[in-house]
């Protein structure tokens, strides 16, 4: 699997700020201290989003014990912004979409488009 073109990294930001706006107050989740463009900045290709898909990139398949966790390919910047949940659901997300499994993805976050 390739990592994500700027567009689809594009998409699973819409669906997961789509998401996590839609979580009553009361859930964790929805209490992201993060900016909008810590989790991905479009026109730069920076943020969680394409630091978790690069990461995901360069170690599929690789199980030797050297390599970094998801947690550490996250720019240190905005890795304390987010919690373990949305960290966990923005991996599962690009994971979904670079398999192709967009219907999925859509039932989990809603539209990705």
């Amino acid at each position: 699997m390739a990592a994500l073109s700027i567009q689809d990294r594009t998409r699973v930001w819409r669906g997961l700020m789509r998401y996590w706006s839609q979580l009553p107050a009361s859930d964790p989740d929805k209490q992201v201290a993060a900016t909008k463009y810590e989790l991905y900045n479009p026109p730069a290709d920076t943020g969680m989003i394409a630091d978790l898909d690069t990461w995901l990139d360069a170690h599929n398949g690789n199980i030797s014990a050297d390599t970094v966790g998801a947690n550490g390919a996250i720019n240190l910047a905005y890795r304390n912004q987010f919690i373990s949940g949305q960290k966990g659901l923005t991996i599962a997300a690009i994971a979904l979409l670079r398999t192709g499994n967009v219907n999925l993805l859509k039932r989990i976050i809603g539209e990705v488009d």
